[in-house]
């Protein structure tokens, strides 16, 4: 009887061990096989890519410089050593991003009327981007005269619509020989005119509109999506697009940057916007001056009137009583009674105008308080002293005194008021545009090295995620060593798979 020998399975590696890892030279080799997969997904996002660039609008940037100059600080060389004091600059960058200043300059340069003309899908807006020249671009025998191709020009000086149509597209169509119709968001036609004319709706209208075209240039059929934006939004799309920067700490240099797809009208809006915080800022401090010019202004009759009653009372005095000779210390005393009683009254009127801008308990106020307490009680002293002179020298001091307060109190008091007079008159601003503002050659956005480089990465991950989901999702055995491995057996040949094919006849 013959045995025959018990055929042993060599045992198979477990998982987790090294014939089951994959080493550099594997992954090098499922690239290789799936180079084809990689090479279609970095074309795939390079044209993307491309397409990306066409059918995007480039954005510009301008720039300017604006220097502030700082006041002068009352704590003179002891501002040196607050390193936390706040810079100047920091307040003037509220001011040229507030409402108030940028709606300004959106009412002066009308930007509350948005006009875009109706592009073709996709690689319209690229096509008329590209056309140059003032003459209408020819249409595409793809296209239609309907779409604006390039050339086309509207330009709309005033657009009144109700509240309830603000930030809603309309739609102009143009007409031969500069005539137009307005449709409404509804689909309605609203209103017909000719550039060059204000068109209106009837009185009593459902929805009344106002609209001056000054020009209008395209081909019959043409459509422009024409807004009335609200103010509001106007002004929050500056404040987003409106950049600006110290440069340098304490340097009270500003620059000013804004972006947008026009150049002419960003390097427009931004200097707009200098000259309007120029004019705000002399604004600013002209009236300042002139608030403290009508302060002084209202004081100065009663002062005056104040001075002739002092000298017409000295006078009738000395007319009833004749001139009395005053000892030197007498004389003393009344020289610095008459300057406590000047002091007085200047603080008096300064405390007067302070408290036109702070409230009572302002540092400034407190110590103003103080001082004139001080003043008072010198001067209650002096007067106590007067009262042990005789009668004819202590009345005499006191008119004398009361004369030469009042004199150099309403002369003080004028000379301020002539110094706030030139001041409102030639009012000199403390900011100054340095560097006007000038636009970007190139766009800054979007940029062609930086898409395809940004789409080249993405396409080589892209890819070489996908060669190795599929590897994942079709596993095998596509080399010998591995199956010789496993099985324990010498693989003898390999045989390549391919598409079958019929070479003759097929057998019964």
């Amino acid at each position: 009887m013959t045995s025959t020998p018990e055929r042993v399975t060599p045992p198979r590696p477990g998982p987790g061990t090294q014939d089951d890892e994959l080493g550099l030279g594997r992954y090098l080799a499922i690239l290789g096989e799936r180079r084809g997969t990689i090479a279609a997904s970095v074309a795939l996002a390079l044209a993307v890519g491309g397409l990306y660039l066409l059918t995007t609008a480039p954005v510009y940037r301008a720039n300017a410089i604006l220097q502030i100059e700082q006041k002068a600080s009352s704590l003179g060389q002891l501002d040196a050593l607050i390193p936390d004091a706040p810079s100047m600059a920091a307040t003037e960058m509220e001011v040229l991003g507030s409402r108030a200043l940028l709606g300004r300059v959106a009412d002066t340069l009308n930007l509350g009327v948005s006009v875009e003309p109706h592009h073709f899908p996709l690689v319209g807006a690229a096509w008329a981007r590209a056309h140059e020249g003032p003459e209408l671009a020819a249409v595409p025998w793809w296209g239609r005269a309907t779409y604006a191709w390039g050339g086309e020009k509207l330009q709309v000086e005033r657009l009144n619509v109700p509240t309830e149509w603000e930030d809603e597209p309309l739609t102009l169509v143009a007409q031969a020989d500069g005539a137009f119709t307005l449709w409404g968001p509804d689909g309605r036609a609203v209103l017909h005119g000719v550039a060059g004319t204000v068109a209106r709706t009837e009185v009593g209208a459902a929805h009344e509109v106002e609209l001056d075209v000054k020009e209008l240039r395209a081909r019959p059929g043409t459509r422009f999506r024409v807004t009335r934006r609200s103010r509001l939004a106007v002004v929050e799309e500056l404040q987003r697009t409106l950049r600006m920067a110290e440069k340098g700490t304490g340097t009270g240099v500003l620059n000013l940057t804004l972006e947008g797809p026009d150049p002419v009208q960003a390097t427009t809006t931004l200097r707009t916007i200098a000259d309007a915080y120029v004019r705000t800022n002399v604004e600013r401090r002209s009236d300042d001056a002139g608030r403290t010019l009508s302060f002084l202004d209202s004081q100065l009759p009663g002062l005056r009137q104040g001075l002739e009653q002092a000298e017409a009372a000295l006078r009738d005095y000395r007319a009833n009583k004749g001139g009395v000779d005053l000892a030197l210390a007498v004389q003393a005393v009344l020289n610095r009674s008459a300057d406590l009683d000047k002091d007085i009254s200047s603080l008096t009127l300064e405390r007067s105008e302070l408290r036109q801008r702070f409230t009572e308990h302002h540092p400034l106020l407190v110590a103003m308080e103080r001082k004139l307490a001080r003043l008072r009680t010198e001067r209650t002293a002096l007067e106590t002293r007067l009262k042990d002179i005789p009668d004819a020298e202590r009345v005499s001091a006191q008119l004398t005194r009361d004369v030469k307060v009042a004199n150099e109190l309403y002369l003080q008091l004028n000379n301020k008021a002539q110094e706030y007079r030139v001041l409102k008159s030639s009012t000199i601003t403390n900011a100054r545009l340095i560097d006007a503002p000038v636009v970007t050659r190139l766009p800054v956005r979007p940029t062609k090295p930086d898409v395809f480089a940004v789409s080249l990465v993405l396409g080589l991950v892209a890819g070489v995620a996908l060669a190795f989901a599929r590897r994942s999702l079709h596993p095998g055995v596509t080399d010998p060593a591995a199956l010789e491995s496993a099985l324990a057996v010498p693989v003898l040949a390999s045989v390549p798979s391919g598409p079958h094919r019929a070479t003759g006849p097929r057998l019964p």
